[in-house]
């Protein structure tokens, strides 16, 4: 059955009309506005007739698929002389050509292990996603940081018992709980892919070559609060009541915008508290 949605003019009736005329089983159907219209659309009407059969296509569900865009993003960690005394370690975080969000930094704090850059590439890059209402898919080469994202994570939290299989502490801990906390913070869901590296795939090998250049720059202590739950709770509760404060319906949209990411780097939030009580 094909539908065809118009408005109440009469050039475009008679056109529309002319139309239709030439497939079976066409149904014409007037509204006198776009809302009528948008309103018989998704009530479901949707079915299609082939010859004497009749099936369902979900027209609801490409409107909703066109509406909510899904943001994607290439990830990758870079170490030079990985597990050697003097290692290296770089993240790469790709959104595309130009864009500002792209990253390529050092790897914070002294442990500049391979692993460590890829999980903190992928911290990186849900710290800078601001809206949280748009599905993230994150792309990287790292099958570490796929299997603990995937299998190993839901096990330990699962448990309450974070060890390896051989009754070690996990590695990387932290960081894997940090993560977790920026995928939980969001409203729409957080997909890690895997993408195979070094085959030509052109938005991973740019993540590749920033998480390389930020091997080479200057060292940086990792100035992220690791504390308690009860603790870090606290702080973001204070963050968030100062954000209230200034992202109010007369502030510019980019505040608004960012303020997600400014919570989740405590450190920074704490310099611009220290700075307004000041003034």
């Amino acid at each position: 059955m094909r539908f065809t949605l118009v408005l109440n003019r009469e050039f475009i009736i008679l056109e529309c009309e002319k139309q239709i005329k030439k497939y079976p089983n066409a149904k014409y159907k007037k509204f006198n506005t776009l809302q009528e219209a948008e309103a018989f659309v998704k009530e479901g009407n949707n079915k299609k007739v082939f010859g004497n059969s009749t099936r369902e296509t979900p027209i609801s569900k490409y409107i909703s698929s066109k509406q909510q865009n899904t943001s994607s993003v290439w990830t990758d960690g870079s170490s030079i002389n990985n597990g050697q005394h003097g290692a290296k370690a770089g993240i790469g975080v790709y959104w595309g050509k130009d864009d500002p969000r792209n990253i390529s930094e050092r790897l914070p704090g002294p442990r500049q292990t391979n692993n460590r850059a890829e999980i903190m590439a992928v911290i990186r890059a849900l710290e800078t996603c601001p809206d949280n209402n748009i599905p993230l898919e994150i792309r990287t080469d790292s099958q570490y940081v796929i299997n603990a994202y995937k299998s190993w994570i839901p096990k330990w939290e699962k448990n309450n018992k974070w060890k390896a299989s051989n009754n070690k502490d996990v590695e990387n801990k932290e960081l894997f709980q940090r993560l977790m906390k920026l995928v939980r913070a969001r409203n729409a869901e957080v997909t890690i892919e895997y993408v195979q590296g070094h085959v030509g795939v052109q938005e991973n090998e740019e993540a590749d070559q920033l998480a390389k250049l930020g091997a080479f720059m200057d060292t940086v202590d990792d100035l992220y609060d690791y504390g308690d739950d009860e603790t870090e709770i606290k702080r973001q509760h204070t963050i968030l009541q100062y954000f209230q404060t200034i992202t109010d319906e007369s502030s510019p949209p980019s505040i608004v915008e960012n303020s997600q990411i400014l919570l989740n780097n405590f450190e920074y939030n704490k310099n611009i508290l220290a700075k307004d009580d000041s003034n």
